[in-house]
């Protein structure tokens, strides 16, 4: 009888016993001391059956040879969190414990209160490194700017009134810097003077650099260039960052202003005024002014830049002013941006954008030739931009809700292109106003087309076109309305100083719900939702009457050349949507460019939209759209 009794115990025993084996195999594979083997704390759930008021496991990769055991926690102190040992890392000293596996971001201060289970990271940095901890040790950095520098506290700068950049045009930066998370405050740059042979000058934090910056966060920053200056590359983190120089997971909040020049006449021995030119040829960056061949990736600005320059060549986006041939990706902007070209992450592009977003408000001038872009304002045609997006308002002379102008090349045939992007904001013009472009621009090379379209990439192969036209815009969304109205002309008195109003203009608007002008260019597997708006009227003598000027708005594209071939929707999957309202000069026009349209608040919209334009699912979410509670289609960035 007993042996009976003892046969089932034993084999509840062994079970238990073999299930704790299970367990401690579990937990020792899980503590492994490599980067790659732990998500990052928000993807983390190591136990969620765990009461909120019980301990959380703190597991730690030193990224060392040493191994820390996992402890069970509810606040972190130095006493509980030891820091691992030199030894086992020779040649670093060691910084600190980060939640991010990438080791940006804030080192984790103590204590630390707890509340959800947590892997800490532990970010080591080279003996041969130089700390920086006063705004002394930073000014001095311009002693040797070939050093590699590491913040390790943050830093105000309050005390210098007028910050003087690191690195100049002449001596730029070449070394490494490291930010380590903490934050550089209160930097003023102010008085600036134009350089006397017209060189270019940089201004930011770092002027020039073509070294290695990253963790910078930069707030409360505030650069003030006066109205009558012109030829500076300002940017809050740099001015100038060149050839493989880089910036990586940073962030600038600030301000950047560019005020009004008043004209002052001045009359000598004859007739013949001498006013002061208001500032022209300057890029403005919250991040960097000017980015050329180098990389900008994982970062971001908030803020705003306001440059009320009338004069052409001032660019201003809400990361770079201008890019040359630079790469920026991973990044995002929420600045409100005014200027002559505007936009929300850059205002001149000849690089290569990918999954980045902008959300501010993107302000032009309403006169020539005033350019703004949710995203960019100018896309040129080394220019590429992939999986991005902007969501807010744009207002100008030419307007896009991505982009102002786009501007593809035959003779180049490698940029000038958009794919996969969307754009969420309202478009107001004076002239050009696209839901995704103002206008979007195909140079055909001064002896036509022979010996240049072979060099593009992708071509269109069908009868009609003969190779001749290439996809520029490819699987791009636009949602908001636009509306391109001209009805006065707004201007200021030059004796006085005050506003003037003539009403009426003598000039077409051209409104699209993807582009206000396309010429020379295909478009492919594009979809526009907002409903699209043309109104121009002109005076008509003296009672007060008007009569309208002629104006090209449609559902998709205000005005196309013959080659641009919109509407043959089933070739290219361009659609519209069914609930778009279109109005000229105030009329309901009912001709839409093309028969084939969906409907946005039918049952299973989104997929349907993703077969219809050949979106590839991988990069677009929209099996949860609902326009009808504005959720509309998004990417996965």
């Amino acid at each position: 009888m007993r042996k009976r009794i003892l046969v089932p115990i034993l084999l509840i025993i062994l079970i238990v016993a073999l299930a704790g084996c299970a367990t401690t195999s579990n937990l020792s594979s899980s503590t492994k001391n490599s980067v790659l083997d732990f998500p990052d704390n928000q993807n983390l759930n190591l136990d969620p059956t765990v009461p909120s008021n019980a301990p959380f496991v703190v597991q730690f990769v030193t990224n060392s040879t040493e191994t820390i055991p996992s402890k069970e926690l509810t606040v972190l102190t130095e006493e509980n969190v030891p820091p691992p040992s030199a030894s086992g890392k020779p040649g670093y000293r060691f910084e600190g414990w980060y939640l991010n596996s990438n080791l940006s971001g804030e080192k984790i201060e103590f204590p630390y209160t707890l509340t959800e289970n947590v892997i800490l990271y532990a970010k080591w940095i080279e003996n041969a490194i130089v700390r920086i901890s006063t705004p002394e040790q930073l000014y001095d950095i311009r002693k040797n700017l070939t050093g590699r520098y590491a913040l390790s506290k943050n830093i105000n700068l309050e005390g210098y009134a007028n910050w003087e950049p690191i690195g100049s045009r002449e001596e730029p930066f070449t070394g490494t810097f490291d930010g380590n998370g903490y934050i550089i405050s209160n930097m003023v740059i102010k008085d600036l003077v134009a350089d006397e042979e017209f060189n270019f000058l940089p201004y930011g934090l770092f002027g020039h650099s073509q070294g290695r910056l990253s963790n910078i966060k930069l707030h409360n920053f505030h650069i003030t260039l006066d109205g009558d200056l012109s030829r500076f590359y300002i940017g809050g983190i740099a001015g100038h960052i060149s050839e493989n120089g880089t910036l990586t997971q940073s962030e600038a909040i600030g301000v950047i202003k560019n005020p009004k020049f008043d004209y002052e006449v001045k009359f000598a021995d004859s007739f013949v005024g001498n006013r002061e030119k208001p500032t022209t040829q300057t890029d403005f960056g919250l991040l960097v002014g000017r980015l050329e061949g180098g990389i900008i990736e994982y970062c971001s600005s908030s803020g705003s830049i306001d440059s009320v320059s009338h004069a052409r060549e001032v660019y201003a986006g809400g990361l770079i002013g201008k890019v040359v041939e630079g790469t920026i990706r991973f990044s995002h902007s929420n600045a409100d941006v005014t200027a002559q070209y505007a936009g929300g992450i850059i205002g001149y592009n000849d690089g290569t954008v990918v999954r980045c977003y902008a959300e501010g408000t993107m302000k032009a001038s309403t006169s020539y030739p005033g350019v703004a872009g949710g995203l960019i304002a100018t896309n040129y045609p080394q220019g590429t931009i992939a999986e991005s997006y902007s969501t807010g308002d744009v207002r100008a002379r030419n307007a896009g809700g991505l982009v102002g102008i786009n501007i593809f090349d035959y003779a180049v045939g490698i940029g000038g292109t958009i794919r996969d992007c969307y754009a969420a904001g309202n478009v107001y013009a004076s002239e050009y106003g696209g839901g995704l472009a103002a206008r979007v621009l195909g140079k055909i090379p001064i002896n036509g087309y022979d010996g240049y379209h072979e060099l593009v990439r992708p071509p269109i192969n069908d009868d009609s076109h003969d190779e001749i036209m290439h996809r520029v815009v490819r699987n791009c969304l636009a949602y908001g309305n636009v509306e391109a109205v001209a009805e006065r002309t707004e201007f200021l008195n030059i004796k006085t100083g005050e506003p003037m109003v003539a009403e009426g203009v003598f000039f077409s608007t051209f409104a699209g719900g993807l582009f206000g002008d396309a010429q020379e260019v295909a478009i492919e597997g594009c979809m526009a939702f907002g409903n699209v708006k043309a109104l121009s009227k002109r005076a008509v003598g003296e009672g007060g009457g008007f009569a309208y000027n002629s104006v090209y708005a449609n559902n998709l594209v205000g005005y196309s050349t013959r080659l641009t071939d919109i509407e043959n929707s089933l070739k290219f999957r361009n659609f519209g949507s069914d609930r778009q309202d279109v109005t000229r000069n105030e009329e309901n026009y009912t001709s839409k460019q093309t028969s084939d349209t969906l409907d946005p608040y039918a049952s299973g919209f989104g997929p349907a939209m993703r077969l219809a334009l050949g979106l590839n699912p991988n990069l677009w979410i929209v099996d949860d759209v609902d326009i009808a509670n504005g959720k509309y289609p998004r990417l996965h960035i």
